[in-house]
């Protein structure tokens, strides 16, 4: 049987540097690497989710960004490193324009 879980694990550019992907046993990307043709990381970004698959957290280049649900998976915030926000939704689940 085939596994579900993704193959794509690597890139190569011409320069000859590359990006890695991580995922986890759910297929879910939890890293992505880019890095010189030595070696060097370029950027490191790393991804956690709930048990619903939402993402809750990412992380680039040390830099946190957060994010929060309601009981029916809908974004209520977003907390990063320069700003928060919240969002609210009507009754039909829709977020009013700001």
């Amino acid at each position: 049987m085939k596994s579900a879980r993704p193959s794509f694990s690597r890139q190569n550019y011409a320069s000859g540097a590359y990006a890695t992907y991580g995922y986890d046993t759910r297929s879910r990307l939890t890293s992505l690497l880019h890095r010189t043709s030595g070696g060097a990381t370029i950027t490191s970004e790393t991804y956690a989710y709930n048990q619903a698959s939402n993402l809750t957290s990412k992380v680039v280049d040390g830099a946190t960004t957060s994010y929060g649900y309601d009981s029916i998976d809908q974004l209520t915030s977003e907390a990063a490193p320069t700003f928060t926000a919240t969002y609210t939704y009507d009754a039909n689940g829709w977020s009013p324009l700001p």
